[in-house]
């Protein structure tokens, strides 16, 4: 199964008159593609910010930006400039991942992927490092990475299990009728609930937030 991108919109920005401590946009693009027959969405990135919401929609919009810090921004340019969204059926999954990232310290360069993707489909994100946000999804989450923060907002009816192991920080689930915290060592939750979804997170250090809701 192929994944047909429709009609995409491709701006390149470069602010020329950003003050110093400013970011500036190198490269940005919005695509939307057919899922098709999957039965899953994979985000597989080594690094940046990623923010999933789930849609009724049966495509995955996909919004990417990188930005680079004002010092040392043609350096910067040059390490980002082939960083590119490269989306592929693999298997039962949908499969969007960035090609071309720099290896070793990625210093200056910020990558954002803002996704839009179908709320009845699992969602599993593999991240070397940065932040996840997920909202509004309805089937199985799975949250595995070495550091950052993460943020989920399910509902509550629909959630199954949640399970949670994080080696270092702050880990938390935030339900109606009270918080609870993780503890010992990694930081670890269990909770089960009337529902068939699941979230599982295998993190490295950061702060974990799962609310329910």
């Amino acid at each position: 199964m192929r994944a047909f991108t429709l009609p995409t919109l491709l701006v390149t920005v470069l602010v020329a008159a950003a003050p110093a401590w400013a970011e500036v946009e190198i490269y940005a693009e919005q695509q939307r593609y057919v899922v098709g027959d999957a039965r899953k969405v994979k985000v597989d990135v080594s690094f940046g910010r990623v923010q999933v919401e789930g849609t009724d929609a049966g495509d995955v919009e996909v919004d990417f930006r990188l930005t680079c810090s004002r010092q040392d921004l043609e350096k910067c340019r040059r390490r980002g400039e082939r960083i590119r969204v490269v989306p592929r059926i693999k298997g039962e999954s949908f499969v969007v991942y960035l090609e071309h990232t720099p290896r070793g310290r990625i210093q200056g360069i910020r990558a954002e992927l803002r996704l839009k993707v179908p709320k009845n489909l699992p969602l599993d994100v593999d991240m070397g490092g940065g932040d996840i946000f997920v909202t509004r999804m309805l089937s199985d989450v799975v949250l595995a990475g070495g550091g950052g923060t993460i943020d989920v907002i399910a509902q509550r009816e629909r959630v199954g299990n949640v399970n949670v192991k994080v080696v270092a920080g702050k880990v938390e689930l935030w339900l109606s009728d009270g918080l609870m915290k993780g503890g010992g060592f990694p930081r670890s939750i269990r909770w089960q609930g009337p529902g068939a979804a699941r979230i599982d997170v295998d993190w490295g250090t950061g702060d974990t937030r799962i609310r329910l809701e």
